[in-house]
C-alpha cells in the first residue's frame, strides 16, 4: 500500500513512515501541504495520513482540495485535541481523527479501515 504522510516534525515523520515500512507499506514522507498536493497531481496514494498544522497550508486545507477530487482514505494524526477540531475534519471528509501522541498499534488498525 502505497501511503502519504503530511507531518512538519522529522521526528513524527521517522517515527510515522517507520512503522507503515515495517507493516509492509510504501511510504512518501512530505513536510508541506503544498507539496503534498503538487504529488497529488502526478501519483496516487492509497490513504493519506495528515497532520493539521504544518507550515504552509493545513491539514484541513489539504483535505478540502483532495475532496473536491478523490474519496483516497484520509486519517489525520495530529495534535489538536478540540472536539470542535475532530468533529471539523469528520465533516470535511476526514475517514477518522487520531490525537497524538500516537500510538502504533491503534494508528495501523485505524489507517486500514
Amino acid at each position: 500500500m502505497r501511503v502519504a504522510v503530511l507531518e512538519d516534525d522529522l521526528d513524527q515523520l521517522e517515527l510515522l513512515s517507520y512503522w507503515l515500512r515495517l507493516a509492509g507499506h510504501s511510504t512518501h514522507g512530505f513536510e508541506r501541504g503544498e507539496m503534498l498536493l503538487r504529488e497529488l497531481v502526478r501519483e496516487s496514494f492509497d490513504v493519506l495520513l495528515l497532520d493539521w498544522n504544518v507550515p504552509d497550508t493545513s491539514g484541513l486545507e489539504v483535505l478540502r482540495s483532495v475532496r473536491q477530487r478523490s474519496t483516497v482514505p484520509v486519517l489525520f494524526c495530529t495534535g489538536r485535541g478540540e472536539e470542535s477540531d475532530v468533529a471539523t475534519a469528520l465533516r470535511e471528509g476526514a475517514d477518522d481523527y487520531i490525537i497524538k501522541p500516537l500510538r502504533r498499534l491503534e494508528m495501523l488498525a485505524r489507517y486500514r479501515r
